[in-house]
């Protein structure tokens, strides 16, 4: 993503806005996403609570739902990406199952414990295979479709078509990153007083 937007996040509820038009093309807003609401609960503190242990304080952060701004073209592709990233997971997940299992299959499960360097190479060994196979499928299929380049690759990222972001309760911090500098511009005008 070519801009990135660092804005304050205050405990409890934070609303973003996004600037009234596509956020990947710049073009008429004529469809809206919605990326569900985003919850981080932060330890503020931890205290003696007597015999009965520790007081653990939790601080928690809401980012509400974001309602993500798209013309008719991106909206179709930003649905069709989210379908193909979800195949590529599911595939990804069964080729890990049948290798584990194509692994394990000759062998008696007591003698596993035995060979528990073995275990960890080759679970390493499919974790990183797994992984250098989502990339490079999820590349290949960039060359077809352009704008998969442009959406979060794994589960864990939060974002869509044109943008991600990230919240760090820690540093009481959200960045946004977007695939166009205009529209981070305008997203910063909007949000920046909030």
């Amino acid at each position: 993503m070519d801009a990135r937007i660092r804005l304050p996040i205050y405990p409890g509820r934070n609303v973003f806005r996004f600037p009234d038009r596509c956020v990947y093309c710049g073009g008429p807003h004529e469809a809206t996403l919605l990326l569900g609401p985003l919850v981080r609960l932060h330890l503020a503190a931890v205290s003696p609570a007597g015999a009965s242990g520790m007081n653990r304080t939790y601080v928690r952060y809401l980012i509400e739902g974001l309602e993500v701004p798209y013309c008719r073209q991106h909206a179709r592709e930003a649905g069709r990406n989210r379908i193909i990233l979800t195949a590529l997971y599911l595939v990804g997940a069964a080729a890990a199952v049948l290798l584990l299992f194509t692994a394990f299959a000759g062998h008696d499960p007591h003698d596993l414990a035995g060979e528990s360097w073995n275990l960890a190479l080759l679970l390493a060994a499919v974790g990183a295979g797994l992984l250098g196979w989502m990339y490079v499928a999820w590349r290949g299929l960039g060359l077809i479709w352009p704008s998969l380049r442009h959406m979060p690759m794994l589960p864990t990222e939060q974002g869509g078509l044109g943008f991600e972001y990230s919240v760090s309760p820690e540093q009481g911090m959200a960045e946004f990153r977007f695939a166009s500098t205009e529209m981070a511009r305008a997203f910063l005008r909007i949000n920046a007083t909030r």
